[in-house]
């Protein structure tokens, strides 16, 4: 349910406050993971730019619009909060595309990192996973917090 995405939510909020990310733009599955994040994002000073829902996975021409609304107003950074498969579809759009976006990712459900390995090519992309063992920054629910692009962002696990 959407309850046990709070904890992730609240983590991936720490984030955003620790990069210093003051506008963002965000895409998630629901209307309800919005205004989640809507919410935790207005406690924490964020100001979410845009939003938009996460279309099915393999609509390509879709997600190209989508990445194109989210980046148009020039946020800091992207969040998109969703499954694996529909993080990937986002992600492939803008390693083609738009590749000055800064990316953080939050998968709601299982991942296989190999499929955020290749993505390289997207600058400073970070994936909060949601995970049992204890980091102390975020709670319980994440093992780590991986940076592609060190010199953007120092680790920020300690």
């Amino acid at each position: 349910g959407s309850e046990d995405q709070v904890p992730q939510l609240e983590a991936l909020m720490q984030l955003l406050v620790r990069l210093n990310w003051t506008s963002v733009a965000v895409a998630a599955p629901s209307i309800q993971v919005l205004q989640q994040f809507g919410h935790l994002a207005a406690q924490s000073r964020v100001c979410v730019g845009a939003e938009a829902i996460l279309p099915p996975p393999t609509s390509n021409n879709l997600y190209e619009s989508l990445v194109e609304d989210l980046g148009r107003n020039g946020p800091r950074g992207m969040v998109l909060i969703g499954p694996q498969d529909h993080l990937q579809a986002a992600l492939l759009t803008a390693a083609h595309n738009y590749t000055n976006l800064h990316w953080v990712l939050a998968p709601t459900g299982p991942i296989q990192e190999s499929v955020f390995q290749g993505m390289h090519g997207v600058s400073g992309a970070l994936v909060v996973r949601r995970d049992s063992q204890t980091v102390p920054e975020f709670g319980e629910h994440f093992l780590s917090v991986t940076a592609s692009d060190t010199t953007l962002y120092p680790p920020v696990t300690h």
